[in-house]
């Protein structure tokens, strides 16, 4: 297995030579210029993801996936397409004990998690890293439900308000789409582990933003959440005045690159400020921060993280420091084959 797990990873996880460590970056104050100046690099990233995959393309890359996964055409009457592709990855005992059941992990742009045939920008390797934590024990067994993005309407569906300029503000409606019909859906097809303490939802940069804004308006379905290169400068920053509205308990993962757009000390401001929020709401036992030192805002970079969150919300240690040591180990690609 460790053979396989490593030539499955040698395309995308780097060696960082340096790591900030978890809960340990100095806050960076916003600079209005250089706000506005990352807004625009980064939004070009947003837009370029909005392009169609390459699932159709016949020099398409053979199926990369790892383990049991189906996939299944959703209907709905929330999104503007009729209907939403997913992926619904299954943990090793699935088949194998049909009495239990599992907690579920959402994620948004589902077409990027498991297989690079349909990831235009690269796989996150979300199969093989929950395959491979699963049986090292390192994690509990999980549902993982990769939802597809809407492509051209990815940005409208994936931003709560509209920013002049810019559009978007469909997120309720993709909200009411996860909540009202693709959730149960999931948990009467499969056996989950439904209650809110056993759902979590997360993703990157727009994924990351309608993340927090799920937690915000969705607290009885959601109680993990992972936040992972946020868009919190949308609308300059109005997520940090949800923070508020939260009633319900949470755990968050907060994380980001330092050299994400044009001048990263932007987006690590407001990861930083909404950190800061949050564990003065909660404590800092229950939300987790990271700050990859050169990292940028792609695919690779959240191929290198997503282990993160899953270790948080679901690590079978639950003591806060061994899971924020663990978390920062892993980061270095050497150390998974010692696992």
């Amino acid at each position: 297995m460790k053979n396989v797990f490593l030539s499955l990873f040698a395309v995308s996880l780097l060696i960082f030579s340096s790591c900030n460590n978890v809960d340990k970056i100095q806050i960076e104050d916003i600079n209005e210029q250089s706000n506005v100046l990352s807004k625009k690099s980064i939004l070009s990233q947003y837009t370029a993801q909005q392009k169609p995959t390459l699932k159709n393309n016949k020099n398409s890359l053979k199926s990369s996936i790892t383990g049991n996964t189906e996939k299944k055409n959703i209907k709905t009457k929330y999104l503007k397409s009729g209907n939403r592709d997913v992926i619904v990855y299954l943990p090793p005992s699935y088949n194998q004990n049909s009495n239990k059941k599992y907690p579920v992990f959402y994620m948004h742009d589902g077409q990027n998690l498991f297989d690079q045939n349909t990831a235009p920008f690269g796989e996150w390797y979300v199969d093989e890293k929950a395959q491979y934590l699963i049986q090292k024990n390192v994690i509990d067994e999980i549902i993982i439900v990769g939802i597809y993005n809407g492509e051209a309407e990815r940005l409208n569906e994936l931003t709560w308000n509209s920013m002049q300029g810019e559009g978007g503000g469909q997120g309720k409606k993709y909200g009411d789409f996860l909540t009202k019909e693709l959730k149960p859906f999931i948990d009467s097809t499969y056996r989950t582990k439904s209650d809110r303490e056993n759902t979590s939802v997360g993703g990157s940069s727009l994924g990351g933003l309608i993340s927090f804004y799920l937690a915000v308006n969705y607290q009885d379905t959601f109680s993990k959440v992972a936040i992972m290169s946020p868009s919190f400068w949308w609308n300059d920053g109005e997520a940090l005045n949800e923070v508020p509205k939260l009633k319900n308990n949470f755990d968050f993962w907060l994380d980001c690159g330092s050299n994400e757009g044009s001048d990263g000390s932007v987006m690590v401001g407001y990861v930083n400020k909404m950190y800061d929020s949050l564990s003065s709401k909660y404590g800092k036992e229950h939300v987790l921060k990271y700050v990859q030192q050169g990292a940028v805002h792609n695919e690779q970079a959240w191929a290198e993280r997503i282990h993160s969150p899953m270790i948080d919300f679901f690590g079978k240690d639950k003591n806060f420091n061994n899971k924020s040591k663990l978390i920062n180990r892993l980061m270095s690609y050497d150390e998974w084959a010692k696992l």
